[in-house]
């Protein structure tokens, strides 16, 4: 169509538009389902309720790019729901000759009358507000047949070209009755075989039909396609387990033996599968073989490690065939790796004379129970001296305003008590602890003295990494040198017996389950070791992330991230699920993102908020996923925890690798803090603390500060 200038400036134009909207007897009855504006050249429709509620904000003092954007152009039509589009003008003189003659105007029952001069309108450009910027889509006015088929040869990826396929089926004609007998992998994968016929574009609905209809049938026809083709594209090995466990019998696999497996023989299995996988099994055939070759060498190997074990002639022996075979076999050898060497000794002891084992199942579960139970009965204690007093941190702190919640009424400034309170480490170490103290590990060389005091004479030194049991403690005795006070250790030195302080070793000290189920004990969390893996098992990470949305069922990938980053695995599960709602966000649950600079739209995930600025948190979390290539759950937890350890935890210069250190930075204080929330450390081990009280199996490492004098 022609467009017209018209006379009234567009601000008139608008504002009677608007005031013909009030004039409405009421929206449930509403007629005009649109306001169309013209720039001269192009028409923009706006959709009557987004408008009516960009019109609220904008009223109530907030910003709406939707309205600004609509007050831009003057009104050139309505969009009815029974006759199209409207001239806006013919309207206004119809409202202005009823008003001069005194009769009711109603502008619905005029729109969708016989009087209401309609326009005919091939293309205008919808105006919309995604991820925080208007959108403009192009709506071409004309057969729906053709408009779905344009959509379809628009479509840039399986999954968008699905979504299209599956809503305008029914103008389309096409037949979903075996379609929706696929898989959900089944349905994208027929999406992509569609997708890589179309070629330059389908001429005719026709041909799309006849490619839909045949690649449908053909998956029907040969499930294992679809199955091989999801076991070559998913990101873990436990992705692939649950694809080879669920569709074994489409992928003809003998699992007689495997079935009879524990679940950790099951994935150790499948581990090695997904290792041989490289750029894709080439058919169905060669997995096959895979699967049955590692199934066997799995059990041969288990085979002889129950005889190796069960011949060992001590416990060193054992020791030395847990160490060849033991990962491979299934058992706990990175959590075994994690024991100091005394608990080593008493765990092979234990194992040792439990034997022999008339089952691997048996070796299994001897093992693992007992690293899990050592692993729990300790724990260490490491101080890190900064050359510092406390009141310069403190002063450090001011200088970059903290704020806290704690005075009513949002956050404020934080008092400086208030502040040194959280930041004195003394504050959340409980006493207690250091009466349960059964070995110490100097952390530098020492003097052993007679008495637990710098004044008393020096028996001799003992150098950092020597380890020594525990025979009494005691606190320093009044007049020994400024950070020498507190807890002093007595130890066996050669014939003799001496005292050294405990601010320079390393505490390892017996533990009761669960001992900081209390706050006041679970706040030493916030000193807790976040760099290195927690020794906590996949088994139960996954009982962790059990009906947790998009979280159920990536353990593995948190596990492997731990693995590959050097990270705390509960402290990755507690912030993702910390983020993500439970596993409920929308960037967690997967947002298709188009980058506008002509790269493939895709959809992206983000797992803990990374990049997702207040400003826009949607869509900048969604940009710097995709930029970052996030385009599966898995791939989002493994490059999260990549973030993770090169900005904070393993960060070569801050080592931020507690609560404590990334948000107080004692290393650089004021610089490079995580939050400015005085209270965020401590907030933060609650989350933490209620998963570690759900797991079997972890270890616990703490690091604290110490300032000087």
């Amino acid at each position: 169509m022609a467009i017209r200038k018209l006379k009234p400036t567009k601000i008139i134009c608008s504002l009677l538009a608007a005031a013909l909207t009030l004039a409405l007897p009421g929206l449930a009855e509403a007629k005009i389902v649109g306001y169309v504006t013209s720039d001269g050249s192009d028409l923009y429709e706006f959709d009557f309720d987004l408008l009516i509620a960009a019109y609220v904000d904008k009223a109530l003092g907030g910003k709406s790019i939707l309205f600004d954007e609509y007050m831009k152009h003057p009104v050139q039509l309505y969009l009815d729901d029974k006759n199209g589009y409207i001239d806006f003008m013919a309207a206004l003189n119809a409202y202005v000759d009823a008003y001069l003659s005194g009769k009711k105007f109603d502008i619905h029952e005029y729109t969708a009358g016989p009087k209401a001069v309609v326009v005919d309108v091939e293309r205008v450009r919808v105006v919309t507000v995604e991820k925080g910027k208007l959108k403009f889509t192009d709506k071409i006015i004309g057969d729906p047949v053709e408009i779905a088929l344009s959509e379809v040869n628009a479509a840039l990826s399986a999954a968008a070209l699905r979504a299209i396929l599956e809503e305008r089926a029914a103008t389309l004609g096409l037949d979903l009755d075996k379609y929706n007998g696929l898989s959900e992998y089944g349905k994208t994968l027929a999406a992509a075989m569609v997708l890589e016929r179309r070629g330059s574009g389908y001429t005719s609905v026709d041909d799309l039909r006849a490619a839909f209809a045949e690649e449908v049938q053909y998956l029907a026809d040969n499930p294992h396609v679809a199955v091989l083709h999801e076991a070559n594209s998913v990101a873990t090995a436990a992705a692939l387990r649950q694809v080879l466990e669920s569709n074994a019998h489409l992928l003809n696999l003998d699992t007689s033996q495997y079935d009879e497996l524990g679940n950790n023989s099951k994935s150790a299995i499948v581990q090695a599968v997904f290792a041989r996988r490289g750029d894709g099994f080439a058919g169905v055939e060669v997995l096959q073989d895979i699967f049955a070759e590692e199934v066997a060498n799995y059990l041969a190997v288990t085979e002889q490690v129950l005889r190796e074990v069960n011949d060992a002639a001590d416990p060193q022996a054992l020791e030395a065939v847990l160490v060849e075979y033991g990962q491979a076999a299934g058992l706990e050898m990175d959590a075994y790796n994690l024991l100091i060497r005394s608990r080593q000794q008493l765990l092979l002891e234990q194992v040792f004379a439990a034997l022999p084992c008339s089952s691997l199942d048996q070796l299994l579960d001897t093992f693992n129970n007992a690293v899990g139970a050592m692993l729990m009965s300790y724990s260490v204690i490491t101080f890190s001296h900064y050359e510092l007093t406390l009141k310069q941190m403190v002063d450090a702190q001011m200088k970059v305003f903290p704020v806290w919640d704690g005075a009513g009424g949002g956050w404020t400034p934080a008092p400086r008590s208030e502040v040194e309170k959280r930041v004195d480490p003394s504050n959340y170490v409980p006493d207690e602890l250091a009466l349960e103290v059964f070995e110490i590990t100097a952390a530098f060389t020492l003097n052993v003295r007679e008495q637990p005091t710098t004044k008393s004479a020096s028996l001799g030194l003992i150098y950092r990494g020597d380890t020594y049991a525990v025979l009494d403690r005691q606190k320093g005795l009044e007049g020994t040198a400024p950070g020498t006070e507190g807890y002093w250790f007595k130890i066996t030195y050669g014939e003799q017996t001496g005292w050294v302080c405990g601010k320079y070793a390393d505490w390892a000290f017996n533990m009761q389950p669960n001992w900081f189920e209390q706050d006041d004990c679970r706040y030493l969390l916030q000193f807790l070791a976040l760099s290195g893996p927690s020794g906590v098992t996949v088994n139960d990470l996954r009982a962790v992330l059990q009906g947790k949305g998009i979280l159920d069922g990536t353990e593995t990938a948190f596990y492997q991230a731990s693995q590959e980053h050097g990270i705390n695995e509960i402290f990755l599960t507690s912030l993702a699920l910390h983020e993500t709602g439970n596993g409920t966000s929308l960037l967690a649950n997967g947002i298709l993102f188009d980058p506008e600079d002509g790269r493939e739209p895709r959809v992206v995930y983000n797992m803990f908020g990374i990049g997702a600025k207040d400003s826009n948190p949607i869509y900048l979390g969604a940009q710097y996923a995709y930029n970052q290539g996030w385009f599966t759950p898995e791939a989002a937890i493994i490059g999260g925890a990549k973030f993770a350890g090169e900005k904070y935890v393993n960060h070569p210069t801050y080592r931020q690798d507690t609560l404590y250190k990334m948000r107080w930075n004692p290393q650089t204080p004021g610089t490079h803090q995580y939050a400015t929330d005085i209270g965020w450390a401590i907030k933060q081990t609650k989350f933490i603390r209620n998963i570690y009280l759900l797991v079997e199996m972890y270890h616990l490492k703490f690091d604290v500060p110490v300032y000087e004098e």
